[in-house]
């Protein structure tokens, strides 16, 4: 119990360093990649970019939590890791 304890724990680190990493680089990317065109409002463009992903997120976790409490911890990270890997 203590070690995946531990594993959880690091994981939740590790995927908010992370998540800190990439939010400097996000306004950046988002005029890099187009959205920053001339006539066009970067800032705008990264606030409907954070709006979709917290939707995203608003609308998935309940999701993934019912596939959690259906078929384990087990097979649904396996799922969702192979449905972005197959997207990539």
């Amino acid at each position: 119990e203590g070690r995946v304890l531990t594993v959880v724990s690091v994981n939740i680190v590790l995927y908010a360093v992370c998540y800190q990493l990439q939010r400097p680089i996000e306004p950046y990317l988002v005029d890099r990649l187009g959205a920053g065109r001339p006539g066009s409002d970067a800032a705008a463009n990264y606030a409907w970019l954070q709006s979709f992903f917290n939707l995203v997120q608003t609308v998935g976790a309940p999701v993934v939590g019912r596939l959690l409490d259906a078929c384990g911890a087990r097979n649904t990270f396996a799922a969702v890791f192979l449905r972005v890997g197959a997207k990539l």
